[in-house]
């Protein structure tokens, strides 16, 4: 026992561990008041180690003798590095100062997700043109009136077909606009693919029952789709390649924060894929159809 005592005494006069580490310790705290800081982060970045600070800004880590950086950290405060030269224990004590971040005003909007059962505007469903583009559609071309089929109480008219069925009513009973413009053969390549080119839409609104009086002249729903005006701040250009159709669109400010253009186009090459297949008799019809 006497022993064993007296080793301790010359290692603690050493102040150097038996596992042959040392000690650094201290209080993280405001430099403003002297304030604790709670949960503040002390860091050796040469050894990649770190320990948090306890209620009382105490932290406490070992490490063997060295030259070491020393990283004090605390949300909202700015950083302090330090270096030390450790050969013996170490007591640190860092103040942190508080750092003021100047940041533009953030405006958060939605749509509550119930507005559709609470709203006063009955069975109007409205979606924006970048969701149409995230959905899965024939032969890999978004289009506006295959995606509509995807909601309650609408059917489509069949593969290949861009006539669609609302609550029982005919495709001919539908009243589709653009930009307020009536659209009255929404279809294109036999009814593969509608008119509207995905690029270019903003958004769309489908009425299914109660259509106010404006949209008068069809029985069964109205299919609203608005146009794209163009980014009046910067330039956007996109495209796509599918398997029968292609498509490249433009946008961006004429005058800045005045004006602005958009350009979209959108070509099939189906002329090309089918004339391999095509009896001898009707080659060389170049069926094929590009909007802009």
């Amino acid at each position: 026992m006497l022993g064993c005592f007296s080793i301790y005494t010359a290692t603690a006069q050493n102040g150097k561990p038996g596992n042959g580490k040392f000690t650094i310790s201290g209080y993280i705290k405001d430099s403003s008041n002297g304030e604790s800081l709670t949960g503040a982060t002390a860091y050796i970045k040469e050894l990649k180690i770190g320990v948090r600070a306890n209620d009382y800004g105490y932290f406490v880590m070992s490490a063997p003798a060295g030259n070491y950086t020393l990283i004090f950290s605390f949300s909202g405060y700015r950083i302090i590095t330090q270096t030390i030269t450790l050969d013996k224990n170490i007591q640190i004590n860092p103040l942190l100062s508080m750092m003021s971040l100047q940041a533009q005003e953030i405006v958060v909007t939605g749509d509550r997700t119930d507005r559709n059962v609470k709203s006063t505007e009955m069975s109007r469903i409205e979606i924006s043109g970048e969701k149409v583009k995230s959905l899965p559609v024939i032969f890999g071309e978004p289009d506006i009136l295959k995606a509509i089929t995807l909601l309650p109480g609408i059917k489509s008219g069949g593969e290949g077909s861009t006539g669609f069925y609302v609550r029982g009513g005919g495709p001919d009973q539908n009243l589709i606009m653009m930009d307020e413009a009536v659209i009255y053969n929404p279809s294109h390549l036999l009814g593969f693919l509608s008119v509207f080119n995905t690029d270019a839409v903003r958004n769309l609104e489908i009425i299914k029952g109660g259509m106010p009086a404006n949209y008068g002249g069809r029985l069964s729903s109205i299919l609203n789709v608005n146009m794209k005006d163009g980014d009046n701040q910067k330039y956007i250009f996109s495209g796509g390649v599918g398997l029968i159709a292609s498509r490249f669109s433009a946008e961006g400010p004429i005058k800045k924060n005045k004006s602005s253009f958009l350009i979209a186009a959108r070509r099939t090459y189906i002329d090309a894929l089918v004339q391999p297949f095509l009896p001898s008799k009707y080659k060389g019809n170049g069926y094929y159809f590009f909007m802009t």
